[in-house]
């Protein structure tokens, strides 16, 4: 037992949304939850308890006479609640879900110890309930509907003010005209029409009401012809009112007026959604809408529209007018309106309620302190009420009778859990599928519905006598009705209010939509006599034999109509197979005869079809190649193409495509890129957007004139730096949440002093650095929940900062300057950082484009690359930091002072090291690639492939390898990122290089032997056969002795890699050129005879 003594405790907001009446959460089994208020508790000044406390410990001290012996939870419950109503205190709320509420919780002092057996409760009076329950009121209810009589006033004023004549003395024309009134589903529509206003008229409410004819009718699945039987027309002329609605029609009204001169016909269409949710048949519903419209000149009409349908209503054209200048909108009740509708009833049929009893109720109802329930709800009042009175004692309705039906919120569940309970496993089966049979599942976000059900085939398939005594206790515990030959939920209420309904709903809704679509199709079927153009064929057929084999046992049974219809699809489908089997039997036949004649005709067409393609895919090659230089993610596009069509024709320009590079972001400058370690995240700074993409897409991020970019290790941040003036004033770091990448979450703006050129986070993501033009690199914490900090900035004591780079693995921090100077700092404690040494690099003086990165460290932190000045030129300077504050600079073999690698004639605006392999590339005017090895001092730089900008494309200074590609390398430009495939320091495009020795040439061949990849080469004097499977770990596999580099003329591997063959030219004779060819068997290395030719 949870209480709850504070303000607002009665309605906590605990759940998914507002439940009916009470709280906003579902009831959770086995808790009793009291709240002492729903608005503001009271705790007196002279008082030592508050108030719900107060009375709480009252009645646990002092009893209350009118409970029971011993106290249970509800009725302790009950005596607070009458005690604080008496006191005029704020009124508790109660949730509690089943017979937890029957715990007995204290004794009752108020109550002596009864001897022997308790007293049993009076019996009930005998008498009709004055409470519906499920059911609407009928007209002949009036005198118990009551709390609508203000709504009544409007409907009738509506249609007084329609009938009221232009000249004051003239007589008002009876009313006329299609009016509709539109509610939610449960506001009480029916009973408002039957006992409210058909009631008034027939009192003569309107003049010459009294007499008036009145027809009642719902739409159903056939609208058109239950309007017909209304009126009682004959089978037979019914297609007029198809297509002849003006004369039909009026002829209709005459006929029934022809005795009543000046009277008027009244029609009321009760749940006009039917006509949207069981008439599959557009054509039927725009008839029966049209023919409506054509009485309502000479009639009046009320249609009752549940208001989740005013949009699907709106869009019929015979409807608009009347929505637009006839609806009417039914209001919630009053609390005064509600104590009317609870109290009055029973007074009229001479009952009582006990004391307190409709304050409670209209409490849990949530209508109190002008609050009104939610819309819906009254269904869930009505049927509380009327198992209340089931359990009436003598002429009284009774607390614990109301406790013991379920109270507001569970009255009706509890009403269907008792017959679920009482029932065999047998009868839980037939529950289920009775009650899944009379909903219809909703379309589109439709909601479902209560569908009316022939009897007949409501108990179709199912065990005789179980369904008819379960059909007889739901009908007595009012949850369905019957009409004429047709049974019904009672309200729909019961599809919201019974979650096993609606898990059952919930479970079989593909099949359920799909009985009720074949349902729909087979009566569309009957009425169009059975037309065999509307059966089911090919896919939709198959659809609905694999459905059937999957629906639950009892499930799977169809009514005789549904069923005939899919019979009658079955064997249309059996006859099709059969005619096309006897066609493609005919068909094979003259195919037989025309093949010789034809075989030729293919052949040839083939021939001349691949000698087009080889054509085609030779131009496509040929294009690509052009455009390398000027437009390479096209000539890629060609390439694949070309190689598509032909691969013989387009092997050369896919393989030639590897080493050109490809382009993301096209037509967008790029001046600065950053990625997470994974490469999951990549930013691009991109003049007013940053671009992220992931794996989902990329995803634009607005701001200013930005600069630098950051992400850190995890990709959860991003920074970046913004300018108001393109960098020219003082700077603001923004931060963003990249929880979720799709929806990054601005989290943080930070002003600095002046600009800032570059950003960079620390290796755990707490700390992120930002360098300054002023010679500081600034600081700011980002750990822990609460906003940026800044941390005291570290003094260079140099020019502007251009470059900054974090060690992944030991805490070090290299700032750049763009006098040269590198500072190396230790950044463990970030309270205490640590300048360690400072190294002299080359300067940088020009304009820079985009973000400079002259600093990098490697991926284990123990070598720092920067650019270096040789004479005019940049090269590549490199130190190992084995100590950090002794560093070692690289050096080559031979090297005299002056260090050249590969330089760059201009200066040098990015560095970055491959994330899988030893090497690392740099930006300039091209970019240059290295390779070296990191267990030297000596021999460990090799400069590798220089490679030019593609023509019409401009570097903006950052270079970058993908870490989650670790071959995928990309470079800033004017006009997007360029991106190349760099597995190897020594060409693009290319895997791996085998060191040849010198003296090969182009005597080198390639084949693939089964799983095995073999590479031949000649060389000085020997022949060399390598294994390349694995480019990782390539392996020698044979040796032999070869011409010299001087007479050696060829080399070729058999297909299948088991023989090696070379060619020598040995003499001249007569201006002849003689060979000799000589063969070696490949695995083995056995020297076969040489073979001499001519040529």
């Amino acid at each position: 037992m949870l209480l709850l003594d504070c303000c607002f405790s009665g309605r906590p907001v605990l759940g998914h949304g507002a439940s009916v009446p009470a709280f906003s959460t579902e009831p959770t089994p086995g808790v009793y939850f009291v709240g002492s208020a729903e608005q503001l508790a009271l705790a007196s000044s002279d008082s030592e308890r508050t108030a719900f406390t107060g009375a709480l410990i009252d009645v646990l001290e002092e009893g209350d006479p009118r409970g029971p012996h011993p106290m249970t939870l509800d009725s302790v419950y009950d005596a607070v609640f009458r005690v604080m109503r008496e006191r005029q205190l704020p009124l508790p709320r109660r949730q509690a879900e089943g017979l937890v509420g029957n715990l007995v919780l204290a004794p009752n002092p108020a109550v002596a110890t009864p001897e022997g057996a308790p007293e049993a409760p009076a019996p009930p009076t005998p008498g009709r309930s004055p409470y519906p329950g499920l059911n609407p009121y009928a007209p002949d209810d009036a005198r118990l509907f009551h709390g609508r009589e203000r709504m009544v006033a409007r409907l009738l004023a509506a249609l007084r003010e329609e009938t009221e004549p232009s000249d004051p003395g003239e007589p008002p024309a009876p009313p006329h005209g299609l009016w509709i009134l539109v509610g939610p589903s449960g506001s009480g529509k029916t009973s408002l029409l039957n006992a409210g206003l058909l009631h008034r008229l027939r009192d003569g409410a309107l003049a010459g009401s009294a007499g008036w004819p009145v027809l009642r009718m719902a739409p159903g699945a056939v609208p058109l012809r239950r309007l017909a039987d209304r009126f009682a027309v004959p089978p037979d002329d019914l297609g007029a009112l198809r297509t002849n609605p003006e004369g039909a029609a009026s002829g209709l009204v005459n006929r029934m007026l022809a005795e009543r001169p000046g009277q008027r016909v009244v029609l009321v269409v009760d749940q006009l959604e039917e006509s949207f949710t069981l008439c599959r048949d557009e054509s039927e519903r725009a008839a029966f809408l049209r023919v409506l419209t054509v009485l309502s000149r000479s009639m009046l009409i009320i249609l009752a529209l549940r208001a989740d349908f005013y949009g699907r209503a709106a869009a019929e054209p015979a409807l608009l007018p009347a929505l637009r200048d006839r609806a009417v909108l039914v209001e919630p009740m009053t609390a005064g309106e509600l104590r009317a509708a609870i109290e009055e009833p029973a007074t009229r049929s001479g009952l009582r309620l006990d004391d307190g009893l409709a304050e409670l109720i209209l409490h849990e109802f949530g209508a109190v302190n002008g609050e009104r329930p939610a819309a819906g709800a009254l269904p869930l009042l009505s049927h509380a009420l009327w198992e209340t009175w089931r359990r009436r004692e003598d002429t009284r309705l009774t607390f614990a009778g109301y406790r013991a039906a379920g109270g507001i919120a569970q009255a009706l569940a509890r009403t269907a859990e008792e017959i679920h309970d009482k029932l065999d496993a047998e009868g839980r089966a037939v529950l289920k599928h009775l009650l899944t049979r009379l909903v219809r599942v909703g379309d589109d976000g439709s909601p479902d519905t209560a569908r009316p059900v022939e009897r007949r085939a409501l108990v179709h398939g199912l065990p005789g006598e179980p369904a008819r005594r379960l059909i007889e206790q739901l009908t007595a515990a009012r949850l369905l009705t019957h009409d004429q030959d047709t049974t019904r939920l009672s309200h729909e209420a019961l599809i919201r209010a019974w979650p096993p309904l609606q898990g059952w709903v919930d479970a079989d809704r593909a099949w359920l939509r799909l009985r009720q679509q074949l349902t729909d199709d087979a009566a569309v079927w009957d009425r169009s006599e059975r037309d065999p153009s509307l059966l089911y064929r090919g896919n939709r057929l198959a659809t609905l034999r694999d459905r059937l084999e999957d629906a639950a046992e009892g499930a799977r049974e169809l009514d005789s109509l549904p069923a005939a219809f899919k019979d009658a699809s079955v064997r249309l489908e059996q006859r099709g197979v059969r005619r096309r089997r006897a066609a493609v039997a005919v068909l094979a036949t003259l195919f037989l005869l025309a093949t010789t004649g034809l075989v030729g005709s293919l052949v040839f067409q083939r021939q001349a079809e691949q000698a087009h393609q080889r054509d085609l895919a030779r131009y496509l090659a040929a294009e690509a190649e052009d455009l390398r230089t000027t437009q390479p993610g096209l000539a890629k596009q060609l390439s694949l193409l070309s190689f598509e069509m032909n691969k013989d024709a387009g092997r050369s320009a896919l393989l030639n495509s590897r080493r050109a590079p490809g382009l993301i972001n096209g037509g967008q400058s790029a001046t600065d890129l950053a990625t997470s370690t994974d490469g999951k995240m990549l930013a691009i700074s991109s003049g007013d957007w940053i671009v992220l993409r992931t794996k989902d897409g990329p995803v634009r991020v607005a701001a200013d004139s930005v600069g630098a970019v950051a992400v850190s290790r995890d990709g959860r941040a991003l920074a970046a730096v913004t300018h108001p003036d393109n960098g020219s004033e003082p700077a603001t770091v923004r931060l963003w949440d990249l929880t979720r990448p799709a929806k990054p979450r601005p989290t943080a703006a930070l002003k600095a002093d002046g600009p800032v050129d570059t950003l960079v986070f620390g290796a755990d993501g707490k700390v992120l650095y930002g360098g300054a033009r002023s010679g500081r690199i600034l600081r700011w914490r980002l750990a822990g929940p609460a906003a940026p900090a800044a941390l005291p900035a570290l003094d260079d004591r140099s020019g502007t900062i251009d470059s900054l780079a974090v060690s992944p693995r030991r805490d070090l921090l290299a700032a750049m300057s763009k006098d040269g100077r590198i500072a190396v700092w230790k950044v463990a404690d970030p309270a205490r950082p640590e300048r360690v040494t400072t190294l002299s690099g080359a300067p940088y003086s020009v304009s820079a484009a985009g973000t400079l990165h002259r600093v990098a460290f490697d991926r284990t932190g123990m070598l720092l690359a920067a650019p270096m000045a040789v004479k005019s030129e940049y090269g590549l300077g490199l130190w190992r930091l084995d100590e950090p504050g002794k560093p070692q600079r690289i050096r080559r073999e031979g090297e005299d002072g002056d260090y050249s690698s590969s330089n760059c004639i201009g200066d040098l605006t990015s560095l970055a090291f491959s994330p899988a392999h030893d090497q690392i590339v740099g930006a300039c005017d091209t970019w240059h690639a290295w390779a070296y090895r990191s267990d030297s001092l000596d021999h460990l730089i090799v400069a590798g492939a220089t490679i030019s900008i593609p023509t019409g494309f401009k570097a903006t200074g950052t270079i970058l390898f993908d870490p989650g590609k670790s071959r995928r390398l990309m470079l800033t430009t004017d006009h997007g990122v360029l991106i190349w495939y760099l597995s190897n320091a020594m060409q693009p495009g290319a895997d791996t290089t085998l060191p040849l020795p010198v003296g090969v040439g182009s005597q080198v061949d390639y084949r693939r032997a089964g799983r095995r990849q073999l590479m031949a080469w000649e060389g000085v004097g020997a022949n060399y056969l390598a294994d390349v499977t694995d480019l990782d770990n390539r392996r020698l596999v044979a040796a032999t002795r070869a011409p010299d580099m001087f007479t050696g003329g060829d080399i070729a591997l058999s297909p299948d890699g088991k023989l090696l063959a070379d060619v020598e030219l040995y003499k001249k004779d007569k201006g002849k050129a003689r060979y000799v060819g000589g063969a070696a068997a490949g695995h083995h290395a056995r020297q076969h005879a040489p073979v001499e030719h001519d040529r």
